[in-house]
């Protein structure tokens, strides 16, 4: 049975997290300005806000790049001639936002590491003792310890990687360290101070490890008790934050909402909003002021404090932002938003806005959207300058409910234009001069024609033909399939 007490340097080791990223927030913060708080003016153009570089984002270096069939993998990872170069760190997020996957090295890297977790689970107790001391006083040893890492790279073309063997080594390790040095072998001072990625890699294995059977029973328990911890710290600090900041005009939405449900948003959707920001908990703070506010703007003061429904919403223009019922290869949501939709009137701001704000949520019901992010397929296939034009205000709209307001990740931005479209260049200029540069970056345009788009998609990103909708040379008939989806939303009531 599984103790629900961690011990106290898990507990230490996640407090030690939050002041990480309290004190990594603070001297970014001092170093660029505020992010642009959303405006109370009523009119959708004035109320939407253009992202700026958000304090704590990290900003990847990676131009634009035209998606053709001369792509390679490593294309849209370039950095810009210009502009610094990307940490190692900023590098591997972008590569996984962009594909899906880690790059080949970081694969190879968790593989060996789970492997050698796995192995020291097989090692006799007292000849891992050591090593498991070593282990629960500092919960993040396996990320940030230089000895660790050394092991995981003992391998040569001639004498692969035995991750038995490294177990072994790591095991005596600490065994004749704490022959020599006793106690002290485990003091604070004994271990390299982890960075705070380090924490947020350790914490996302953790999820995988409490999955992991061929895990011992003590490596899942620690890995277990390290979650625990960090949600429960977490939570606290994001509370004091927005408690502390009660008397601010952003957070009378939320307030209200309290008093008028009688409950405070569950503990589950706070760490949604948690995750989203890295668990900088001032930042997930904002995002909920942010995300409140922005549902009374659009819903009204009436509305905006009860659950959404097909019954508020106008689906005459529901061809322009859907779902697609599977996920791509790596498990995440896909949705699909058709700009000619909008070609024809008999639409405002508002009611595209709250359809967008209903469908984005329907995502966020997915599992599989809170887990890995939210792909976007968006189509300007057939589309003309004068309607992105007429779309201008809509368009912004739709980008701060989802890079602003919601706890979703999103991870990367397909644009799918005419191969011959001589407009594209103004379009794709119009797009990126409004919104942050980490999200340029997250942008792969294509101009190639059906067969290509699904050829590179599989190829590429992991989407293959029955992921990818006819419109754009996959399989699935998005028509078909979300007028059922919709028809069975309303009659559950949803």
């Amino acid at each position: 049975s599984h103790s629900h007490n961690p011990n106290i340097a898990t507990l230490a080791s996640a407090r030690k997290m939050t002041a990480a990223s309290t004190k990594h927030s603070k001297r970014r913060h001092s170093a660029t300005k505020e992010a642009t708080p959303l405006q109370s003016n009523e009119k959708f153009s004035d109320m939407v806000t253009i992202l700026d570089d958000q304090d704590d984002m990290a900003v990847l270096d990676m131009p634009l790049s035209i998606y053709d069939s001369t792509h390679d993998d490593d294309k849209s990872l370039s950095t810009d001639e210009n502009g610094p170069p990307m940490t190692s760190d900023e590098a591997t997020k972008l590569h996984f936002d962009i594909y899906g996957r880690k790059s080949m090295l970081e694969e190879i890297a968790d593989e060996r590491m789970t492997a050698l977790q796995r192995e020291i689970g097989r090692i006799p107790q007292t000849e891992r003792a050591a090593l498991l001391k070593a282990h629960q006083n500092n919960p993040v040893l396996f990320e940030s310890s230089a000895h660790t890492k050394i092991f995981l790279q003992s391998s040569s073309s001639s004498e692969p990687f035995d991750p038995k063997e490294a177990a072994r080594k790591l095991a005596r390790y600490w065994t004749k360290r704490e022959e020599m040095f006793g106690e002290r072998a485990f003091s604070d001072g004994a271990f390299t101070s982890p960075t705070y990625n380090d924490y947020l890699r350790y914490y996302a294995k953790c999820e995988k490890a409490v999955l992991d059977c061929e895990l011992d029973d003590t490596m899942r328990s620690i890995a277990r008790d390290y979650i625990t911890c960090v949600n429960t710290t977490k939570l606290i600090a994001l509370d004091q934050v927005i408690e502390n900041h009660a008397a601010m005009e952003d957070s009378a939405a939320y307030l209200k909402v309290v008093q008028r449900r009688g409950v405070i948003m569950s503990d589950e959707m706070k760490l949604l909003f948690l995750k989203r920001e890295d668990f900088f908990e001032v930042k997930a703070a904002a995002r909920i002021m942010a995300y409140w506010k922005f549902k009374k703007l659009l819903f009204g003061e009436e509305e905006y404090h009860k659950d959404v429904t097909l019954d508020v919403i106008d689906t005459d223009r529901n061809r322009f932002v859907r779902l697609l019922p599977e996920t791509d290869d790596s498990g995440r949501t896909i949705m699909v938003i058709c700009v000619n939709e909008l070609e024809k009137d008999g639409w405002t701001d508002n009611s595209i806005g709250r359809y967008y704000w209903y469908v984005v949520h329907a995502a966020m019901e997915r599992k599989s959207c809170r887990e890995n992010g939210l792909v976007v397929l968006l189509n300007y296939k057939g589309g003309s300058r004068e309607l992105s034009e007429k779309i201008s205000s809509v368009r912004q709209l739709c980008r701060s409910i989802l890079f602003e307001c919601m706890p979703i990740h999103f991870r990367i931005s397909h644009l799918f234009l005419e191969p011959s479209a001589h407009w594209h260049w103004w379009l794709i200029l119009s797009l990126v001069s409004k919104i942050s540069s980490i999200i340029q970056k997250k942008i792969v345009i294509h101009t190639g024609n059906d067969h290509q788009h699904r050829r590179e998609m599989a190829r590429y990103y992991g989407i293959g033909a029955g992921q990818f909708p006819i419109d754009l040379g996959g399989d699935v008939d998005l028509d078909l399939t979300w007028s059922v989806w919709l028809e069975k939303r309303r009659a559950e009531g949803l």
